[in-house]
């Protein structure tokens, strides 16, 4: 969520999009998305995490090479969207990553499912921006796009940007110094 919230706010003050109030929301159907969002997002962290980087790492694949390829396919599933193109992929990548290094830090998929689950859930049903190029159906805050820039993409949404990228690439830098600190895995 944290990681969410420093992309939207980038976006937010550059004036790329502009948050406004409240809009009446029908709470059934908030709790109903809620619960979808985490089936959608752990279906996703199985695939990507337990399944094809396991595999990766029961083939022979290094650390580094089969955290890429975790990260490329985790990007790939997302290749039919809306307005998929090189940074969205990029950034898509990027964020598979982290979720796997969130993965081996914790010990647990479970945390990467929910913090994946709160990244998509914020992004499309607290702010009402994009999550991965699909529009924002119902959410509690209305967003406008005003343009795209460094911090945003019109057409994507933040994850479509090279501050996200950016911050990606921080919280993975963060999270392998822990892992390394926590001797976890001795290639990371």
């Amino acid at each position: 969520l944290v990681m969410n919230v420093i992309c939207i706010a980038g976006a937010a003050l550059h004036g790329d999009i502009t948050i406004s109030g409240a809009k009446s929301l029908n709470i059934g159907l908030f709790v109903l998305a809620f619960f979808a969002v985490l089936i959608q997002a752990s279906v996703e962290e199985l695939e990507s995490r337990v399944f094809f980087f396991g595999k990766l790492e029961e083939g022979g694949f290094e650390f580094i090479p089969a955290a890429i390829l975790s990260g490329v396919f985790f990007s790939y599933l997302h290749a039919t969207n809306p307005s998929f193109g090189i940074i969205p992929f990029i950034s898509i990548a990027i964020c598979g990553v982290v979720y796997l290094l969130i993965y081996i830090y914790t010990g647990s998929i479970w945390a990467a499912c929910g913090i994946h689950q709160l990244w998509n859930f914020s992004q499309d049903f607290i702010f009402g921006l994009p999550n991965s190029g699909n529009p924002s159906g119902m959410s509690i805050l209305s967003s406008t796009a005003n343009g795209s820039s460094f911090f945003y993409n019109a057409d994507f949404g933040v994850e479509g940007s090279i501050w996200c990228i950016i911050v990606h690439i921080v919280v993975a830098a963060i999270l392998l110094v822990l892992i390394k600190k926590k001797g976890i895995r001795e290639y990371a």
